[in-house]
């Protein structure tokens, strides 16, 4: 049983809805405001800093004073 499909093409892949969604994402994310830009470079410093601080609140302590 041999049969042709025949498929008509209404559209292009760019046009897609997930196409229009990426084109989106990429277009804000080059759009980035200045304080958005600052905030990711802050936190880049503040976020290693800050775990750093609290590992040293919670350990040091015990080992200073001799506790468990």
């Amino acid at each position: 049983m041999d049969s042709a499909l025949l498929v008509r093409v209404t559209a292009a892949g760019a046009d897609s809805t997930l196409a229009r969604i990426a084109r989106m994402v990429e277009d804000a994310t080059a759009s980035r405001g200045r304080t958005q830009r600052f905030i990711e470079r802050f936190s880049a410093w503040w976020t290693p800093g800050a775990m750093a601080a609290s590992a040293l609140v919670a350990l040091m302590p015990p080992l200073l004073l001799g506790g468990d």
